[in-house]
């Protein structure tokens, strides 16, 4: 029962971690309209910048923090250089140009820090009672984090003058824009927020295990799957669908093989579907 739990707590922080990055996604197809591609690879950004900050003697925290400052203003100039202009040419354009600019953050840290993994320069740590589990404070740290972050992004949401901006252009841009909402400005603060979810979630990924140039990449299917599962474009749904994905593929991996655990985990996603095809947070129609 121990070693079950246990898995299902790790599970539970696998899905925090998915989770953080699903809602940053989810935001920016429901209000942007279409899949960026590139949100892994901004994620990687954010995993190497506050690497490098750390290399320079910085504390891990205000490294942090400067990551998600500079990947954040990345992605407002990105969209300003390249999607903002094919805004109007349809979702094609953007999604082909979101796969470019995703090869071109890609290769371009490759280039310039290599292939080999990286790991940042966190003291090891000793495992303490807690229940029936084994935890680490870095464990605890990382779901803290990933709570925080989720409940941050609620609390936007609902509670702020722009948050309610957001979704009125979530649910109609030109009827938000009649309304009087400057629908650029929302744009241009979503792109800030989602993109300082990705440096963060990237970060706290680097931090869980060691991260490479395709870290971001690789993670973009559990993420696509954890924002399917809870109903596209529906960052509460992404939540649910991220610990149904973390769980599964912890289980997966201890009781059959690491190997597995992201067939897995596309297993209950499929039979998901087969009961409610709109997601678990989804609207039929």
């Amino acid at each position: 029962m121990d070693f079950l739990l246990s898995n299902i707590f790790f599970g539970v922080i696998h899905g925090g971690l998915i989770a953080l990055a699903g809602v940053g996604l989810s935001l920016q197809y429901r209000i942007v309209n279409f899949i960026n591609f590139a949100y892994g690879d901004f994620m990687t950004a954010g995993a190497f910048a506050a690497y490098v900050l750390s290399q320079f003697g910085l504390p891990l925290p205000m490294a942090v923090a400067g990551a998600v400052l500079f990947v954040a203003l990345l992605g407002v100039a990105v969209n300003q250089v390249v999607f903002r202009p094919l805004t109007r040419a349809g979702a094609m354009p953007l999604l082909v140009s979101s796969i470019g600019v995703a090869f071109v953050l890609r290769y371009l840290i490759r280039a310039v820090w290599g292939p080999d993994p990286r790991r940042y320069a966190v003291p090891i740590q000793r495992a303490f009672h807690w229940g029936p589990l084994w935890v680490t404070p870095l464990e605890l740290q990382l779901l803290g984090l990933s709570l925080l972050g989720m409940v941050g992004v609620h609390l936007l949401l609902r509670h702020t003058k722009l948050g309610k901006a957001m979704r009125a252009c979530a649910d109609s841009l030109d009827l938000a824009q009649v309304s009087g909402i400057s629908t650029d400005r929302v744009i241009g603060h979503t792109w800030l927020l989602t993109s300082a979810l990705a440096a963060l979630s990237g970060v706290m990924f680097g931090l869980a295990m060691q991260f490479e140039p395709r870290m971001g990449f690789d993670l973009l299917l559990p993420i696509f799957a954890a924002i399917i599962l809870g109903g596209i474009g529906n960052p509460y749904g992404a939540v649910l669908g991220a610990l149904i994905i973390g769980i599964s593929s912890e289980l997966t991996a201890a009781y059959w093989s690491s190997g597995y655990r992201n067939a897995v985990a596309f297993l209950v996603i499929g039979l998901l579907f087969f009961l409610r095809p709109q997601g678990l947070w989804g609207n039929r129609g």
